[in-house]
């Protein structure tokens, strides 16, 4: 469920009625509200990373190179 609700934020901006209906359900309207904020933070991570270019540190290789 948690997947599904970040997978419609991310690629659809949103959350249809069925699916927080559903939610609700195995989540809680808490657990949902949870879910929503971590995607916004690691969101906004993840554009600070990007938008400053921020790089590994010095020696570190990457595991996806």
């Amino acid at each position: 469920m948690i997947y599904d609700l970040a997978k419609s934020l991310h690629e659809g901006h949103g959350v249809s009625k069925s699916l927080y209906d559903e939610a609700v359900k195995v989540l809680t309207e808490r657990g949902i509200v949870e879910v929503i904020g971590l995607c916004g933070y690691y969101t906004m991570v993840s554009m600070t990373l990007n938008a400053f270019e921020f790089g590994l540190p010095e020696g570190e290789v990457s595991d996806l190179a």
